[in-house]
């Protein structure tokens, strides 16, 4: 028996002693290990690392740009890759000239999050980072940007990326590019590098020759599934023309599932301009995706605007089809409403002599060529030199002259160059109230109205001095052209105390159409000078020498008043049918059939008889031939009526 008990611990022994070795063995290999893992660690973080890691990168890279004449330079990688790094003096080159070039670049992240199928960047700031954009040729000889050519694949795989989604979440706490700089030359005729071109300034935006120095940016950023925002802190640079931002700031928000785009606090500053939006409010406007202006009609909008300065020439400069804009402007805007139909609760605006406050609607935003208003506006003023200084390439008939004009109520619906107001205007020309609807689509402008006038001004407004006037009254017009040699339409209309050509109204009414200088005449006319009824044709292109063929009655009629002859004073009534020229009895010529009642021309009684009278003139000789039913005379001479009346 003893000898079985010593057998059974004798087998026993060696098997504890194995369970130790195992233990001891597997101690040591995971010390190893973690003497491994540790030293890796360790090594990672040190500078041999960085310049091994970073050269053998490069050499791979670069190995594979061959095909492309591309290279990839950086001189020395900093840092810890575990949470952060330090890339200074890289480089791009494509085709022997700069891509891309910086001092430095300084990342901070958070490593783990690649595991969840994220991307967390504490920091990402950029020194003096500069990028050259050229076309280069390929190898089909094509002519392609240098960036796309550099990022295209070698042998890109087929494969349809249309619904391609980019799932990751990314986020950037704090980016930053100081002294940065974008030169765009599309035609690089030199053989030069970039950075040694000088680019041409420039008087409107040409993508293809822009050249951005000074740029500094700071911005954050979340790029998540459901939502996308993007703050910008603070954006600058100069450019190649006299577009230069000095400061542009913006909360964006963008709602993926919504499909809404909101911004806030967006300010921008130029040499120029200073604006600042407060809230602007998108529905179906998703920058990620595909944007055509022409759907947003049925979309929701909201903007709230407050531009303490804006120089139209940095929206010329985007647009130059819009170069018959010009000034400086400051506006107040607050619209909200469906794309196609804008409602305007408040849009204040100042010119550099004028106000305006205004309410309404915009229509058909999103097809600009239909662009319809239907506005109202109170409590303006006008200077109206500003038509010339804002709107210098728009052929709009300049009134600078008369100075300030107040609009009481003012309504604008139609196009901007067609269009018909209700208006209440008061100038030192005159106040008119009524509608008028006005047509600037073609080179003579087209209007008609039905207004009222009180102290108006005809010769203040068209500037000529022959037709100084005080007229009260009533119009209805339908006409073409301002100058009133050439102008063509219709006019009805009816006076009340008006002073005109020298004649004081007291009352008169009918009806005028006007072609060319030339109109058709039916009219009542009461003056402190002469009652009348008339109907004809008049002339009176040449406002000093009138010509008329009418017929009609006068009675009481004053010649005295028409020529300021205190030896003229009469009082003649008779029914006339006259074909003549001027009123000045000195210069007047013609036929005139009058059948005088009686009547008084100075100390002379006329009695009742017909006349036939027919005045020539030659230079300043004057022939006068007058038949009548009771005697023939002819006068034939140098002379002047007031030699008749001695």
């Amino acid at each position: 028996m003893p000898d079985s008990k010593e057998n059974t611990a004798a087998t026993k022994k060696p098997k504890k002693g194995f369970i130790s070795r195992i233990f001891k063995w597997g101690s040591i290999a995971f010390f190893c290990l973690l003497v491994l893992i540790i030293g890796i660690f360790i090594f990672i973080q040190t500078d041999l690392f960085d310049k091994w890691s970073l050269g053998i990168f490069l050499n791979k890279i670069n190995a594979s740009l061959e095909s492309k004449d591309s290279k990839i330079y950086a001189q020395s990688l900093e840092g810890n890759l575990l949470k952060g790094f330090t890339l200074k003096y890289g480089s791009i080159t494509v085709k022997g000239d700069t891509l891309i070039k910086f001092n430095s670049i300084y990342a901070q992240y958070d490593i783990w999050k690649l595991l969840d199928k994220g991307i967390s960047l504490q920091n990402l700031i950029l020194e003096e980072p500069k990028i050259f954009l050229t076309k280069v040729r390929d190898k089909n000889d094509s002519l392609k940007w240098n960036l796309l050519y550099f990022l295209e694949p070698e042998n890109p795989a087929v494969k349809d990326t249309t619904n391609f989604e980019f799932e990751w979440n990314v986020s950037a706490e704090n980016f930053e590019i100081q002294n940065g700089a974008i030169r765009i030359l599309e035609e690089k005729k030199k053989e030069r590098p970039m950075n040694e071109l000088v680019t041409e300034k420039l008087d409107t935006f040409k993508f293809g020759n822009f050249d951005a120095t000074n740029l500094f940016l700071k911005l954050n950023v979340n790029y998540f599934k459901e939502y996308k925002d993007i703050f910008i802190r603070d954006l600058r640079f100069k450019t190649n023309s006299d577009f230069n931002v000095n400061q542009l700031a913006l909360d964006a928000h963008i709602n993926m599932k919504d499909t809404t785009t909101q911004v806030k606090d967006l300010k921008i500053i130029t040499d120029r301009s200073d604006i600042q939006i407060n809230e602007l409010f998108v529905e179906r406007l998703n920058p990620f995706k595909e944007f055509i202006y022409e759907n947003m009609g049925s979309d929701n909008v909201k903007l709230n605007l407050d531009a303490n300065k804006f120089d139209f020439k940095d929206l010329t400069f985007f647009l130059p089809g819009l170069k018959f804009l010009d000034s400086v402007v400051s506006l107040n805007l607050d619209a909200d409403g469906i794309y196609s139909n804008l409602q305007i609760n408040k849009l204040d605006l100042k010119t550099p002599n004028s106000t305006y406050s205004f309410d309404g609607s915009v229509k058909h935003l999103d097809k600009p060529e239909k662009l319809y208003f239907d506005i109202n506006g109170k409590n303006i003023e006008i200077d109206a030199v500003d038509t010339k200084i804002i709107l210098p390439g728009l052929k709009i008939p300049n009134y600078s002259y008369l100075g300030k004009v107040y609009i009481n109520n003012l309504t604008y619906v139609g196009e901007p160059a067609r269009f018909k107001s209700d208006i209440d205007v008061r100038s030192n020309a005159g106040n008119i109230m009524g509608r008028v609807n006005f047509d600037f689509v073609e080179d003579i402008p087209v209007y008609s109205g039905d207004v009222s006038t009180n102290n108006l001004n005809i010769g203040k407004i068209i500037k000529d001095p022959s037709l100084e006037s005080t007229i009260n009254g009533t119009f209805r017009f339908d006409a073409r052209g301002f100058d009133y040699r050439t102008t063509s339409g219709k006019l009805n209309y009816s006076l009340q105390r008006t002073k005109i050509f020298g004649q004081n109204i007291s009352r008169s009414d009918g009806e005028l159409r006007f072609n060319r200088g030339n109109a058709d005449v039916n009219i009542n006319f009461s003056s402190d000078a002469v009652q009348t009824k008339a109907a004809g044709k008049i002339n009176f292109s040449n406002l000093k020498n009138i010509s008329y063929k009418l017929k009609g009655t006068a009675s009481g009629l004053n010649i005295e008043a028409f020529t300021r002859n205190n030896s003229q004073k009469s009082n003649l009534n008779f029914t006339f049918d006259v074909n003549g020229k001027g009123f000045d009895p000195n210069s007047i010529t013609g036929n005139f059939k009058i059948n005088m009642n009686p009547s008084t021309f100075e100390n002379f009684k006329i009695p009742e008889s017909p006349y036939n009278i027919d005045i020539t003139q030659n230079g300043a000789s004057k022939k006068i031939l007058v038949k009548t039913s009771f005697a023939d005379a002819s006068i034939d001479g140098t002379f002047d009526f007031n030699t008749l009346a001695t």
